[in-house]
């Protein structure tokens, strides 16, 4: 079976909202795995507000875990999942989407900065909230 080689994210600025766009590079210099997402991305919008990714993470069962800043400002933590190829994975929250919201103040933006994988399973999510708080949490793949 064939391994992906890189995993990127380009941020794509439409006329409602800020879009996440995944793709997928086989070990062929600048090729997309076009069987992958629609034609080697995947395009997600958790809201109309703006969404910023900020972080992605390739686990050993090739699905893809992406994290950012959603719902505008001060937004929340976003994390989507995606299977190997490509689509939202329907197991993981949402039909592949987990929004949280550490704050409801205005003036405390909540943006992870970074995703890794949790011993036992599920996903470990590192960000920040205001400008000086920060904060460790999972997310499991099961409850």
């Amino acid at each position: 079976m064939k391994k992906p080689v890189a995993i990127f994210f380009v941020m794509i600025v439409g006329a409602l909202a800020l879009t996440l766009i995944i793709g997928r590079v086989w070990a062929n210099p600048g090729a997309l795995d076009l069987s992958w997402g629609s034609g080697g991305v995947a395009s997600i919008a958790f809201s109309e507000n703006g969404d910023g990714m900020t972080a992605g993470h390739l686990d050993a069962d090739g699905n893809v875990v992406a994290v950012g800043w959603v719902d505008g400002y001060p937004g929340a933590f976003g994390v989507a999942r995606l299977l190997p190829d490509g689509s939202l994975d329907p197991s993981f929250g949402e039909e592949g989407l987990v929004m949280t919201r550490f704050s409801t103040d205005a003036d405390l933006p909540n943006a992870p900065w970074s995703v890794g994988p949790r011993l036992g399973g599920g996903y470990l999510v590192a960000g920040e909230i205001c400008d000086a708080d920060y904060v460790v949490c999972e997310w499991v793949s099961a409850a």
